[in-house]
């Protein structure tokens, strides 16, 4: 499970990122992937059995103070859980696909986080913040696991990234390509559809 590392559950009440792979939001904390994995592995656990769950949602702040277009990544104090999404109906989480709509519709306006190596999504009238991942974002952790030999990696949960509209499982999709890069369509070999009887 590296995910849940920050949420509008921190105390202090300071937006984080949900998943942050080679550093925390804040410097001195150990709180990300990479650190994470090589406290595992130097403790003794075989890098091959160890599979590294990866978030397909994004935890969700509102009433972010001081948020502007030029400073609108992680760090800020926030008031509570973000709005609920449509579909999660959840205070605080939004599947990808609820902030990939909010982008499309410019209902929020989506950047990156160079040092924690995750995305990010926020408005500024509205105050609303989310960190999440994207089929990018979720590449550069699939590599990580496969160069350390990890078993592979897992998603929580499927159904976060699954559209209604357009190509689905986009960032299981990216992760898929990264262990198996020669299958074409991402989901054959292992996924093979079982002979009918």
């Amino acid at each position: 499970m590296a995910y849940d590392y920050h949420g509008p559950f921190d105390n202090p009440k300071l937006t984080g990122v949900n998943a942050p792979l080679s550093a925390d939001t804040d410097p001195s904390s150990m709180n990300f992937i990479k650190a994470t994995l090589e406290n595992y592995i130097s403790s003794g656990i075989p890098a091959s059995k160890i599979v590294l769950g990866l978030a397909g949602y994004g935890h969700s702040y509102s009433g972010v103070q001081n948020l502007s277009a030029t400073n609108n990544g992680p760090g800020h104090v926030f008031s509570g859980a973000g709005n609920a999404g449509p579909s999660t109906n959840s205070p605080g989480l939004l599947a990808y696909y609820e902030i990939a709509d909010l982008i499309a519709n410019k209902q929020m306006t989506f950047a990156t986080d160079s040092i924690t190596q995750t995305a990010y999504a926020y408005n500024t009238s509205t105050q609303q913040w989310v960190s999440f991942d994207t089929p990018e974002t979720i590449a550069l952790k699939a590599e990580y696991a496969k160069s350390l030999g990890l078993k592979g990696v897992m998603f929580w949960a499927i159904d976060d990234d699954e559209y209604a509209w357009g190509s689905k499982f986009p960032n299981v999709r990216s992760a898929y390509q990264v262990f198996y890069p020669t299958q074409r369509d991402g989901f054959t070999g292992p996924f093979k559809k079982a002979p009918s009887r």
